[in-house]
């Protein structure tokens, strides 16, 4: 497909070693219908999660009179975390993918390589961002954080009354 041998790569290059490389074609067909499907793909996600956010919006502002007040807080407070969490993915993944896909498919344009690696740093690091950002926003992970860092600060301090955290509570009554 759009991989090719090393004895068979077409540029003159300076090669490194063999050990842990892997070239891809740097022109032909493969080359263009494997990125143009991946953008294809992504173009189809966007789509996808974008009606979706539209019917849950629409969804939510229009059925106010079936819920409670307590209940369209929630409701809407659970929309916007995600919306905020999609984001997230969007803008540190999503975005820099495409770009980095586009560099892919015209690497003569001028700063094609130092924009392709900045794209790869931030598509890299996007998970830690999300895991604080769902940590800082979901309140019961939040709660969770607080206690294990607390614990975990009373174990540094040379605590030795720490219980261990429990995460999950079993009922034994209920058989």
């Amino acid at each position: 497909m759009w991989n090719v041998s090393y004895d068979s790569y077409p540029e003159p290059l300076e090669r490194p070693d063999r050990k842990f490389l892997f070239c891809f074609s740097p022109k032909g067909p493969w080359k263009l219908v494997t990125l143009l499907g991946l953008l294809a793909m992504l173009a189809v996600i966007l789509t996808i999660g974008l009606i979706c956010f539209c019917f849950l919006f629409r969804a939510l502002y229009t059925k106010k009179s079936n819920s409670s007040r307590k209940t369209l807080q929630m409701q809407k407070k659970a929309f916007w975390t995600l919306v905020i969490l999609t984001s997230i993915i969007i803008i540190l993944g999503a975005i820099p993918l495409v770009m980095a896909l586009m560099t892919a498919l015209f690497p003569h344009l001028p700063y094609a390589q130092p924009v392709c690696l900045v794209c790869i740093v931030f598509i890299s690091n996007h998970g830690t961002v999300y895991a604080i950002a769902t940590i800082t926003l979901i309140h019961s992970h939040r709660e969770m954080a607080a206690r294990i860092f607390k614990k975990v600060g009373n174990l540094m301090r040379g605590d030795k009354k720490n219980k261990p955290i429990r995460l999950h509570v079993i009922n034994e009554s209920v058989k």
